[in-house]
């Protein structure tokens, strides 16, 4: 089993590559990480393990890469889109990743890691295109239906979502399964890899995360 660490700033994020890499056999993520200290403390916590972090959450590559290394761990780097990732490609990374890339380069570069490829590059950026499939779910969600998405991404249970919404767990049900209808999937995992690979619909329910994370609970509340 390949043990992982996941590390971004975005929870959507975060929860996308977890979810994604999960469902693969061999592949076990232990962490996600939100913050700098948090990636640092996992990483001395569970070594031998695959890192994937960005460079949103990463305040000094060369202190993450020593501590890779004394814990016999390696490090998939995800850059910004607008990043030249030239500067990284001599680092001592495993491999790097653009934020925008497929699903398939996600799954592609951690087994090449996992085969014990000595540097796995990104893939040649494609064209960005309006995500219209993403734009259109995001459209049906109510915000109170992206309060619980976004919650929900974060990794919160039903039981959770419902103590921070101030309402019953039965009334998340209610919604998850309004969600799943809308978004057409059956699951949490594949709510979570549709928003990975759909950046409007991640993009709304991150909002929706910002805005859960200044508003009071009982403000949270109202919609319900």
């Amino acid at each position: 089993m390949f043990k992982v660490i996941v590390a971004d700033t975005e929870p959507v994020f975060r929860a996308g590559v977890a979810s994604v890499l999960s469902s693969e056999a061999g592949f076990q993520v232990l962490q996600q990480c939100a913050d700098w200290k948090l990636l640092r403390e996992a990483v001395t916590r569970h070594p031998s393990a695959l890192i994937v972090a960005s460079t949103r959450v990463v305040d000094s590559l060369s202190s993450l890469l020593a501590l890779a290394q004394e814990a016999g761990s390696r490090i998939l780097l995800v850059v910004e889109d607008t990043e030249s990732s030239l500067r990284y490609a001599a680092s001592g990374v495993a491999g790097i990743l653009r934020r925008s890339s497929e699903l398939a380069d996600v799954l592609n570069h951690a087994r090449s890691i996992q085969r014990g490829a000595s540097f796995v590059a990104p893939s040649v950026a494609a064209p960005v295109k309006r995500d219209l499939v993403g734009t259109r779910a995001a459209q049906q969600l109510t915000r109170s239906e992206f309060r619980i998405v976004s919650l929900l991404l974060e990794g919160m249970r039903n039981r959770e979502i419902a103590e921070v919404l101030r309402t019953t767990e039965q009334v998340v049900k209610n919604y998850l399964r309004s969600i799943f209808d809308k978004v057409g999937v059956s699951d949490r995992v594949e709510l979570a890899i549709y928003s990975f690979h759909h950046p409007a619909f991640q993009m709304a329910a991150a909002d929706v995360s910002a805005g859960i994370g200044a508003a009071p609970a009982s403000a949270l509340a109202m919609g319900f």
